[in-house]
């Protein structure tokens, strides 16, 4: 198994080999630490990082156009329906993010990943490369 640590994400994204996106999937319970190991690391290799949260009463917190952050972190990718307009909005956001040199860490739960990444019909399915929490050193 090859272990890769969240500096070498961020600069694997930062190089291009990322595609601009990637899906961290980490327990729930992990979640906010690894969220703000991230922004910490982001804060000392990008400009400017953001945290778009998402949750099933309000899909999104922010509006899509003031995101203008180098690095975007999105939480609770796992808590909206993969079938929803929130999640096909958001698509098509970090499609366009994505092709525009934006740098995009998606962080969700391994239920969240099965349910929007593995499946052909949901609009995340194979959107971006992903790294697991047992992958991590």
């Amino acid at each position: 198994m090859i272990l890769i640590s969240l500096e070498r994400i961020l600069d694997l994204l930062r190089d291009g080999l990322y595609s601009g996106c990637v899906a961290l999937v980490v327990e729930a319970e992990n979640r906010h630490q690894v969220i703000a190991l991230l922004e910490k690391l982001g804060n000392e290799r990008c400009d400017r990082v953001q945290i778009m949260t998402l949750d099933s009463e309000t899909a999104i917190d922010l509006p899509l156009e003031s995101i203008d952050g180098d690095l975007l972190l999105v939480d609770g990718l796992s808590k909206i329906d993969p079938y929803s307009q929130e999640a096909y909005s958001l698509r098509t956001f970090l499609d366009v993010r994505r092709n525009t040199a934006g740098k995009t860490i998606i962080i969700l739960d391994p239920n969240g990943y099965r349910s929007h990444f593995s499946d052909s019909n949901a609009p995340f399915y194979l959107f971006c490369d992903f790294v697991f929490e047992s992958d991590l050193s």
